[in-house]
């Protein structure tokens, strides 16, 4: 067993346009090379499970893969998340009262492994564990290919600003400071459960459904800090407020991705076709008995931008 390995590659370049005033620019590079993951194959016993690397070892040996699987069954391919990135940003230091951080990304994350939180499951509490790789079929398209594309959090462009401005009067120093986050949707992929209820996934390859709407979010804070007693300037207190999605946007965020009805049970099919000559799920949904409906629910929107909220503070300093 191998240790989780990455390899990672960031170019930086910073240039000052004035005492307060710099302009960066970052290319950043990211692979996967090992990760540790439960790997899955089937004997005459039923499942079995090892944990090791994907691609690697014993469940990347045609010798070990045929005696257990059969013939016809390619053995567990090696995990592949590649991030890569370029990031041009301008950060104006506090002067003048007022500060300000703007960045643009332009980034891809492709791959067959989103990570350990497994975005393609909706995010996991249980790293190192996900369904990645139990069984040769799942996460594969209906090819019997494994399904390599744009990952569940690839957002090819982003932009966020920070700002803030300092008004002082008697009354002490209030500060005003917006943030803005302009960010790309992200991929949608239609999933299907084939065989066992765990399922094989993404027939038609990764980002068939296209992507969530263009997500944009205003956030606010002001904050007041004045001295209650003239003559200790070391107390001081604080009024704050935040607002979160300022404009109480309902941008969707995810879209119900699951085909087949999860009442109909898994479509049944012999595993070795998967991988010979492909499948037609429309097909083996149809011929199915009873016929495996499609979900209602299928390409509908199940979640959206969190609703505007707010938060308020209090601090005293002495």
């Amino acid at each position: 067993l191998k240790p989780m390995k990455q390899r990672m590659i960031d170019f930086g370049y910073d240039y000052t346009i004035s005492p307060t005033m710099v302009a960066s620019a970052r290319f950043t590079d990211r692979r996967i090379i090992t990760v540790i993951e439960d790997i899955g194959y089937v004997t005459s016993a039923g499942e079995t499970y090892n944990i090791g690397n994907p691609g690697y070892g014993t469940v990347a040996n045609p010798a070990n893969w045929l005696s257990w699987m059969g013939p016809g069954i390619p053995t567990t391919p090696k995990a592949k998340r590649d991030y890569d990135a370029l990031e041009i940003r301008l950060d104006k230091r506090f002067s003048r009262n007022y500060q300000f951080s703007a960045s643009y990304t332009r980034s891809r994350l492709y791959g067959n492994f989103s990570g350990l939180a497994s975005s393609d499951e909706g995010g996991r509490d249980n790293p190192n564990n996900s369904r990645y790789f139990d069984q040769p079929w799942i996460y594969g398209d209906s090819h019997g290919h494994i399904a390599e594309g744009l990952l569940g959090t690839d957002r090819p462009n982003t932009f966020k600003f920070f700002g803030g401005y300092t008004l002082k009067t008697r009354l002490g120093s209030t500060t005003f400071s917006p943030n803005l986050f302009l960010y790309s949707g992200t991929p949608l992929t239609s999933e299907v459960q084939l065989i066992d209820t765990q399922g094989w996934v993404y027939y038609n390859g990764r980002g068939d459904l296209g992507r969530t709407p263009f997500f944009t979010q205003m956030d606010a804070n002001v904050m007041h800090e004045f001295l209650p007693l003239k003559n200790h300037e070391s107390v001081r207190v604080r009024l704050e407020a935040t607002v979160f999605n300022l404009f109480n946007s309902s941008i969707v965020t995810d879209k119900y991705a699951l085909y087949s009805h999860t009442i109909d049970g898994a479509i049944s099919t012999d595993v070795a076709s998967i991988f010979s000559q492909g499948v037609d799920v429309k097909a083996l949904m149809a011929s199915s008995n009873p016929p495996i409906r499609v979900d209602p629910q299928y390409n509908m929107a199940n979640g959206f931008q969190g609703p505007r909220s707010m938060r308020f503070q209090v601090s005293l300093f002495f």
